[in-house]
């Protein structure tokens, strides 16, 4: 747990055809799955830290070394060695158990008034809590590194000339199932509000090989026709010149890469009958307006998002003002160009990442290489053949949002405190969530936000003051069940403490405590706030304000 360990990965005795997309150890700690070749990847999603359960398991389909039938006969084997991702740690004493409190707000504190305006002002310091914060810390990125502020795309909405024409874009590869386009109604809300807004017209697009287009049933184009969804179909699911996939893939093989499922939606560069357009995925529901997306697109500006596990743009989302110039661009891009695990697309890279990222060989890489990816000579050389301005520069028009806010996938780096009201476009997770993550609106429940008022367990006034002391709760490093919660006795009377805390390993805590006369003695609780697991970072400190035993004595003997 000495730096960011939340990503683990094993061999198989076999090549892996298919995993569990998720799954979780016994600590209630969520993953995410991914493979390729005999490689399995386990990637924490709940928190970007390490893991101390002995089991996690992922159930995988496994070809036998040698089979020729691929999947088809392959077993499925438990990927258990995924288990721990952290050194062994001497066992614990078990830590006594207690009640769950509530958290102090020192405006209630009767004891306040008998400290000094230095203690006073410190006090009252630990309870200035800044609102939740509103997105992600370090979700945006500017092409080169991580941590730049998130494009402010409220305010280019601001200043879109308004009117105009807009459409928001869905694609579909392959047959489609049944149900299918379940959002269809929240996109049209969507696309009622952005009409009204932009006193303009606006369209909700279908873009669908024409093979596919002929396998819709009725039952989907009566779900098509009821919202008036336009159906465009387009010529080619990857570039006509890309001459690269997997080796274990070939055109037309429905499955084993994501590549044409991802770079069919290049064809919304295409879409320039409209003044902005913005793709979504199906899978994402809006909740709350992005009337704002589209029309700061109209400006100019291409916008985008990273993803949940480390990628620099998540393809499940992006808008532009379409130009047929970007998407020749994006088909010059392919002359030629292979992807390599060690350099991206065509030597691109794949900055601000610092190494291959999921999807970086389908079309979250291609399309970062192509459009956000400066240094990049394959790219600027398509660019500029294509007779596209303006992505070459520094002052590039290709913008990064807060993920957590426009195209939320699950709470992976978003704030523990994150107030889920202000999520716009939910992408992930599709099912129940897990801990804090914030949930479709079918299942969504109210999570708190602001620190509760604490219930002080002794109506006794203690009329002497306190001296700030510094505590170690120290490791919770049990992890063989929800074991998010640590107490530990104090000596001494606590008069008030920090509300919330982070350990070094960035995992945050919300702290209460009890304060008893009898014995000198009070009992602090921290309480993990973004994950209901274990911690074994060593660390993790607590500024208290304490009345030592020795001047409770001396209040004993006056009494």
């Amino acid at each position: 747990c000495s730096g960011e360990n939340y990503i683990k990965t094993i061999s198989a005795r076999g090549e892996v055809k298919a995993c569990e997309a998720e799954t979780s150890n016994p600590s209630g700690d969520t993953f995410r799955i991914t493979f390729k070749g005999s490689t399995i990847t386990a990637t924490r999603s709940d928190a970007r830290s390490c893991w101390c359960d002995d089991s996690i398991e992922a159930h995988c389909c496994i070809a036998e070394p040698g089979s020729q039938h691929g999947g088809q006969e392959g077993a499925k084997r438990k990927a258990s060695s995924l288990d721990k991702n952290v050194e062994k740690k001497p066992e614990k004493k078990p830590e006594k158990k207690t009640e769950k409190k509530t958290q102090a707000v020192n405006s209630t504190n009767p004891l306040l008034k008998y400290q000094s305006p230095e203690i006073q002002e410190t006090i009252k310091g630990w309870h200035r809590i800044a609102p939740p914060p509103k997105g992600c810390a370090n979700c945006c990125h500017d092409g080169e590194r991580w941590g730049v502020p998130c494009f402010d795309v409220e305010a280019c909405a601001s200043r879109a000339r308004g009117g105009g024409k807009y459409a928001f874009v869905y694609a579909q590869v392959n047959k489609p199932g049944w149900p299918w386009l379940t959002f269809l109604d929240s996109i049209s809300g969507q696309a009622q509000l952005l009409a009204s807004r932009s006193n303009g017209t606006v369209d909700i697009v279908l873009l669908i090989p024409p093979k596919d287009a002929q396998r819709m049933s009725t039952q989907q184009l009566n779900w098509l026709a009821k919202y008036s969804v336009r159906v465009v179909e387009v010529p080619w699911t990857l570039p006509p010149a890309l001459r690269w996939w997997p080796k274990d893939w070939w055109p037309g093989k429905p499955d084993g890469w994501c590549g044409p499922m991802d770079l069919v939606r290049l064809h919304v560069f295409g879409l320039d009958d409209y003044d902005a357009v913005a793709f979504y995925d199906q899978d994402v529901e809006f909740q709350g307006s992005v009337a704002e997306v589209l029309l700061c697109a109209s400006t100019g500006r291409f916008l985008s998002t990273s993803g949940g596990v480390g990628e620099p743009l998540n393809v499940g989302f992006f808008a532009l003002r379409p130009d047929k110039r970007l998407l020749r661009a994006a088909e010059i891009f392919a002359e030629g160009i292979t992807f390599d695990r060690t350099t991206g697309w065509g030597g691109s890279g794949f900055k601000p990442a610092g190494g291959y990222f999921i999807g970086a060989e389908c079309g979250q890489g291609y399309l970062h290489s192509l459009i956000y990816q400066r240094h990049s000579t394959k790219a600027q050389e398509a660019l500029a053949a294509a007779g596209v301005t303006g992505f070459s520069s520094k002052d590039t028009n290709a913008a990064v949002l807060d993920r957590c806010i426009w195209n939320y996938q699950t709470g992976s780096g978003c704030p523990s405190r994150f107030d889920c009201d202000l999520v716009r476009g939910h992408h992930k997770p599709t099912g129940k969530p897990i801990g804090h993550d914030c949930a479709k609106l079918a299942l969504k429940k109210d999570l708190p936000t602001t620190p509760p008022k604490q219930n002080f367990q002794s109506s006794v006034e203690v009329p002497l003051p306190c001296q700030v002391q510094t505590l170690n709760v120290g490791p919770n490093c049990k992890c063989n069940g929800e074991n998010y919660i640590k107490s530990i006795d104090v000596s001494g009377y606590i008069v008030d403490c920090q509300p919330f805390v982070h350990n070094p390993s960035g995992d945050s805590f919300a702290i209460s405590f009890s304060s008893y006369l009898e014995g000198s003695r009070s009992q602090l609780v921290a309480t993990r706030d973004d994950a209901t697991s274990c911690w074994c970072d060593n660390i993790l400190n607590v500024q208290c304000c304490i009345i030592p035993p020795a001047a409770l004595a001396t209040l004993s003997k006056s009494t």
